[in-house]
């Protein structure tokens, strides 16, 4: 081979393994960005996933409610600090615990013992379906008895149930409250049953609430109270035939003011004045 030739076939050498070269260092690049994209991106989603999960955990830690999620298996993995409050339990304390843990010593609202595996969360895992809201009284660690309104939610992964999530409030003071009412109505309903002159209680409207039983012999009501119905919920004055002191009656009640005599026919010819 000529020298000249030999020296265009080295030339040509170099040129093959310069653009050799360069395509090898830009197929690096390439591949470099690609993967960095790609670890920008992995990075951004978790990023977003811990801002969301932050998102979720402020919501949930500023409910004034307790929130309490447990496994498939019903042991309890995380709760809110109302739970905790609440319960008079620590997250560490209850952590690994389930519903069957006899250290709840749970109740019916009627004061009954409520078996771990019938708590809303048991049966929510075993039917995938919400339950609740129900009664529940739990005794906390000081003594108390706690009474609460539970519900739970199942949390799906198509059809199987992978967790699920208790909620509750503490109804124990309206329960207080409810059972002083009750206390109260009896105590009245007893003073009023033992009265001797009929008493016949109706509302602003004159419409007939109830009587007592003096009052129901004067009306001619059998003492089994099946006859009540005939006189509830209807007015104690027809507008229609309303005289001047049934009248009165009516404005003295628009005022605010107790009504004076109010007549009524009985049917057996009979007059009761009520006041």
């Amino acid at each position: 081979m000529t020298p000249w030739l030999l020296g265009v076939a080295g030339i040509v050498l170099l040129v093959v393994v310069l653009v050799t070269r360069v395509g090898v260092r830009r197929g690096a690049h390439g591949r470099s960005d690609r993967v960095a994209a790609r670890d920008d991106a992995a990075r951004l989603a978790r990023e977003e996933l811990l801002a969301s999960e932050q998102r979720h955990r402020t919501i949930v830690e500023a409910l004034n409610e307790g929130v309490v999620l447990q496994q498939a298996d019903g042991q309890i993995t995380a709760c809110n600090a109302r739970a905790q409050a609440l319960l008079g339990l620590s997250v560490e304390q209850m952590r690994g615990r389930t519903s069957l843990d006899p250290r709840w010593r749970c109740v019916h609202a009627d004061g009954t013992p409520w078996p771990g595996e019938e708590h809303p969360v048991p049966r929510a895992l075993r039917t995938g379906t919400f339950v609740g809201p129900e009664t529940m009284g739990i005794h906390t660690p000081d003594g108390r008895l706690r009474w609460l309104e539970v519900s739970a939610t199942p949390i799906m992964d198509g059809d199987e149930v992978v967790e699920a999530v208790a909620s509750f409030i503490d109804i124990t003071e309206r329960r207080a409250a409810e059972s002083a009412a009750r206390a109260v109505a009896a105590r009245t309903s007893a003073t009023l049953e033992g009265l001797t002159e009929g008493i016949i209680f109706h509302d602003e409207q004159l419409v007939t609430q109830a009587f007592n039983d003096a009052g129901r012999r004067m009306l001619g009501l059998t003492a089994d109270g099946h006859a009540d119905a005939e006189l509830v919920g209807v007015e104690v004055l027809d507008a229609r035939g309303a005289g001047p002191p049934q009248r009165d009656s009516r404005r003295r009640l628009r005022h605010g003011h107790p009504p004076g005599g109010l007549p009524r026919a009985l049917g057996r010819g009979q007059r009761l004045t009520t006041s």
